[in-house]
């Protein structure tokens, strides 16, 4: 009969302790875990280990709590490897990011990064200033409407 053990990580072993009192008198090795499977055809192993259906189970595997397990992390995985991303170690969050950006790339649209930097403040106030506009205690962008405003006013 097969067992399958919520531990999977390491063998689990289980132990047949005779005790008395507080004094450990005996130990044994009933059987071991390997990968979270045991098989074994003994009665006395099957009947202890029916005992505790919290810790095994005879049906299927327990589930584990990987993304990678889920059938989103399986299609993820398959497609950041046939877009050839390492995908040993790595997160979730950061292989969807991966794999949008080398599609992004593919469609020519550029990345988030490459945005227009902003000008800086300093020189949006020298310029108020040359064109006498007040810029004490006022918003960048309220500067900014009112630059343009009176721009489009000398344009005209």
């Amino acid at each position: 009969m097969k067992f399958y053990s919520k531990i999977t990580k390491q063998p689990e072993s289980v132990m047949v302790v005779e005790k008395d009192g507080l004094k450990e008198l005996s130990r044994k090795r009933l059987c071991q875990f390997k990968d979270g499977v045991c098989e074994t055809l003994d009665a006395k192993i099957i009947a202890k280990l029916k005992t505790h259906p919290e810790r095994f189970r005879t049906d299927k595997p327990w589930p584990t709590d990987f993304w990678q397990d889920t059938p989103e992390g399986k299609r993820l995985l398959k497609k950041g490897e046939s877009l050839g991303i390492d995908i040993r170690h790595i997160r979730k969050e950061y292989l969807i990011k991966l794999i949008t950006d080398i599609e992004n790339e593919k469609k020519g649209i550029k990345p988030e990064d490459a945005k227009p930097k902003e000008t800086p403040l300093k020189e949006i106030v020298d310029k108020a200033k040359s064109m006498a506009i007040p810029t004490n205690r006022r918003r960048r962008e309220d500067i900014l409407k009112d630059i343009e405003n009176k721009e489009v006013i000398i344009n005209a």
